[in-house]
Parts: C-alpha cells; sequence; structure tokens
C-alpha cells in the first residue's frame, strides 16, 4: 500500500520536463530556417516570418500545429503535419532546410548506390570489362589532327 501513495506523487524529473516545456517558445515549432517549393530561403523566429528579401510578416501561433499571417490583407494558415512539413492554406508546402538538405543527400546517396549497383551487374555479367576494352580501342582510333608544315 505505501507503494501505490508513493506513485501518487509527481516525479522532481516531471516537474523539471513540464516547467521546460512552459518555458519554450510559442514558436518553438515553427522557428528555423525552412525553404519553399521554389527552394526560397524563409526563416521563422521570435513569431516572425522573414522572408528571402528580408521581408518580416507577424506569424500568429494558434497551436504547436497551426498558425498563421497575414499578407496584403489576406489571412494564410498554416498546418504543421506530421511529416514536419508547414502546408500553407493556399496549397503551398514548406519544408524544414535541414530536412530539405537530408533529402537532397539521401537522393545523391541512392544514385551512387544505383550506379555501383549497375556497375557490380556488367562486371559480373563481363559485360563491364567488354566496354572497358572497346572504349580503350576507340580512345587508340581516334583520328590525330593533321600538323600543318610550315613552309619557310
Amino acid at each position: 500500500m505505501a507503494f501505490s501513495s508513493r506513485a501518487k506523487r509527481p516525479s522532481p524529473f516531471a516537474a523539471m520536463a513540464a516547467a521546460k516545456k512552459s518555458e519554450e517558445p510559442p514558436d518553438a515549432a515553427f522557428a528555423g530556417d525552412w525553404a519553399d517549393e521554389e527552394g526560397d530561403p524563409i526563416i521563422i523566429k521570435d513569431s516572425k516570418i522573414i522572408g528571402p528579401d528580408g521581408t518580416e510578416l507577424v506569424l500568429s501561433i494558434q497551436s504547436s500545429t497551426n498558425c498563421s499571417f497575414e499578407m496584403s490583407g489576406e489571412t494564410f494558415t498554416g498546418i504543421l503535419n506530421a511529416a514536419g512539413k508547414l502546408v500553407w492554406s493556399d496549397g503551398a508546402v514548406w519544408t524544414r532546410k535541414a530536412d530539405a538538405d537530408a533529402a537532397r543527400r539521401q537522393a545523391e546517396e541512392e544514385d551512387k548506390k544505383k550506379e555501383k549497383r549497375k556497375k557490380r551487374k556488367l562486371k559480373k555479367s563481363g559485360k563491364l570489362k567488354h566496354l572497358e576494352q572497346n572504349l580503350g580501342r576507340k580512345e587508340r582510333r581516334l583520328p590525330q589532327k593533321p600538323r600543318l608544315r610550315e613552309r619557310g
């Protein structure tokens, strides 16, 4: 019985975590470097959106997943989806810069892996050696530029 009454007391770690969570700025879920669909950089900091040209707009935070801003008299609402992308009411999608860079690097790595697999497959079939040999012969057979003799 003593154990069950003890379990009801909040742990000091839970209290610290709750205090830390309440200290987070309201835009913590949105803060950071973003890129729009064209790859233009956008920064969200201190409840402001800073565009690539330095224009600042006020970002209104409704919750940890919903926000909005006003531009030219029109209000745009954004939802931070489960994939971490910020989807706006006009259909625009912003991706965190780190995520966009990681996706680009991952695509490059996949391309390298595909190229390695292709070479391995060619090598295994013996075609790679054949291609390399033919390439070597073609390079040796390239016509030389005729040299002009100087008349003197």
